[in-house]
């Protein structure tokens, strides 16, 4: 999920492929997996202008709402957390 997040982030304003590559420290067929996976899944677009022979990977809508859903979804951890950690912290006393 984690790696997910990473690529759809990089491709939010669209992104080349090895450019994703590198930001998210993937291999060739990592990122080949992640990324027939995302197009599949309608959270990644295709997007190529000719007469350019390069492809921009974008984040769909879709993708967008995974992205709000999973920082949501971290935040709620991290509160969680902090709330444990404290409780934890208040019963050793």
């Amino acid at each position: 999920m984690e790696i997910v997040y990473s690529i759809l982030s990089v491709c939010l304003n669209g992104a080349l492929k090895t450019h994703v590559m590198f930001r998210c420290n993937l291999n060739s067929k990592q990122l080949h997996f992640y990324i027939e996976s995302l197009l599949a899944k309608g959270l990644l677009e295709k997007d190529r202008e000719p007469p350019s022979a390069k492809v921009e990977y974008r984040t769909t809508t879709k993708g967008r709402k995974y992205l709000e859903t999973y920082s949501a979804l971290l935040q709620m951890l991290s509160e969680d957390q902090r709330l444990e950690s404290a409780t934890y912290a208040a019963s050793a006393e």
